[in-house]
């Protein structure tokens, strides 16, 4: 989510990495981390990001490269140790926006974009944990303005894709693993903005969309959500989330839904509530989308970006977010079922000073909490590591899984198969003639490292506007050691 635009992202990824393959492979960056990390392992090479992942019910973890060779995919079997080459699912020149999701018997299917101007969204699907994929099948338009394709699974054999054409959601359903697809449905043809819809799957056939709708006649957004007993083939009446706001106050980031046991679902969300100045909100349901809670505020009004979303157990969800006023803050706070207040949040990185520009990655099990993010400006960079094992009152020290100018700066991503998590990050060799994936694993990762033991805090610290628009952070790091790939 919250990626630029096609056009701009392909020019900055081309001004640095592109013709790799004809002008040849560099060395690539070195990184080493601190216990109880891994040493980083590369996962590829031609792109800084793993965009999208799955972990499969038997564990293995498989995720998506963007390419100038097309669209790619990686898989681990060992928690995300050791990754396998890339097998390319397309050969068009930067898909992008892809999507992945497996069903509860191993069966995966992955989406994406094509195209400039006039755009294509593409499914293929893999009945052997993406050793192979299928041809891919372009997905029926109306109008080639599409973006934002999502997919998730609700049975055995089924997929369902919903994607933005335009200012429509329109969405489509597999109930054979992919062979075939249902003929597009109008989710909601209300204009709206940051386009992804949120698919959540709460049963044996049964899915929900969340989504954010603007309606122009009363110049307000909302959101909204709408359920399907079939696994997308056909949905139910519109069902409002939360009181529209007035488009004066800004519209939402996006809003996110997680499913904590059957049945239940938890939605995110921000938006405006006054000038510079949003809130982070929450509401919940137990029948599936039918009825919604009164929405809850999480944390405090303040200059909010963005945040992340994880299921915790049968009635909870934990969310980590980043926050501006005077000073930085990421905070994180959990979210229950039926409850009329979010728990109060808890400081995961105590820098003031910190520069928070994209997603941060949140993984949960059991009691322990991973969150992972990077930082950029002034021409360096790193990406950083913090860990609960206390269900998230008190968090590690964060650690440097890498730094310096060749880190790129982008979406934290993280996983967890097994016992074993993982964290991904990108990197550039120091001419930036090419670019890597890397990803660095442990086992226990609040081993020997002290915690915080940062109080709960009612109010979000963060640094002014104008050093999240700009200013970079401190120069850390220099490089050393990496081990290269093994197959996986």
């Amino acid at each position: 989510m919250f990626r630029s635009s096609r056009p701009a992202r392909r020019a900055a990824f081309l001004a640095t990495v592109a013709f790799a393959a004809i002008a040849g492979l560099g060395a690539s960056p070195a990184y080493a981390a601190p216990e109880p990390w891994s040493d980083p392992v590369e996962v590829a090479e031609y792109t800084t990001t793993m965009s999208a992942h799955v972990v499969m019910p038997n564990g293995t973890i498989v995720g998506t490269i963007e390419t100038h060779l097309g669209l790619g995919t990686v898989t681990s079997t060992d928690g995300g140790r050791t990754w396998s080459d890339p097998v390319y699912v397309t050969a068009v020149e930067y898909p992008f926006r892809s999507s992945i999701a497996s069903t509860s018997t191993g069966l995966l299917a992955v989406t994406w974009v094509e195209g400039d101007l006039d755009r294509s969204v593409l499914v293929s699907t893999s009945a052997d944990a993406g050793a192979t994929w299928s041809e891919p099948e372009t997905l029926t338009l109306a109008v080639t303005d599409a973006d934002d394709p999502i997919v998730a699974s609700s049975s055995p054999n089924g997929f369902t894709i919903v994607w933005k054409e335009s200012f429509t959601k329109r969405g489509v359903a597999s109930t054979d693993g992919g062979a075939t697809w249902s003929a597009p449905e109008v989710i909601t043809q209300d204009m709206n903005s940051y386009g992804a819809a949120s698919l959540v799957p709460t049963g044996t056939g049964e899915i929900v969309v969340i989504f954010q709708e603007f309606d122009g006649m009363l110049a307000e957004y909302s959101i909204q959500s709408r359920t399907s007993a079939d696994g997308g083939l056909t949905w139910g009446p519109k069902v409002a989330v939360a009181p529209a706001w007035p488009a004066a106050l800004s519209n939402g980031l996006y809003a996110v839904g997680v499913s904590p046991a059957d049945g239940s679902v938890i939605a995110v969300w921000t938006h405006g509530v006054g000038e510079f100045t949003d809130s982070l909100f929450a509401a919940t349901s137990t029948d599936s989308g039918a009825t919604w809670s009164a929405p809850i505020t999480v944390g405090s009004p303040a200059y909010l970006r963005y945040f992340r979303v994880q299921a915790i157990d049968a009635t909870s969800a934990g969310i980590v977010w980043y926050a501006y006023t005077d000073t930085a803050s990421m905070s994180y706070a959990t979210v229950s079922l039926g409850a009329s207040a979010a728990s109060s949040p808890v400081i995961v990185n105590p820098d003031p000073a910190a520069a928070y520009e994209y997603l941060p990655s949140l993984t949960v099990s059991g009691d322990v909490r991973l969150v992972t993010w990077s930082e950029g400006g002034d021409g360096t960079a790193a990406y950083l590591v913090s860990a609960s094992c206390d269900a998230g009152a008190t968090w590690t020290e964060p650690l440097e899984l890498a730094s310096g100018e060749t880190v790129a700066v982008g979406d934290a991503v993280s996983m967890v198969s097994g016992t074993t998590f993982t964290t991904v990050w990108g990197g550039y060799a120091p001419d930036y003639t090419n670019a890597w994936v890397f990803a660095s694993s442990t086992d226990s990762p609040c081993a020997g490292v002290e915690p915080n033991v940062l109080p709960a805090t009612g109010s979000d610290l963060g640094v002014p506007t104008m050093l999240f628009l700009g200013v970079g952070l401190l120069g850390i790091g220099a490089l050393v050691a990496v081990r290269r790939r093994t197959a996986g």
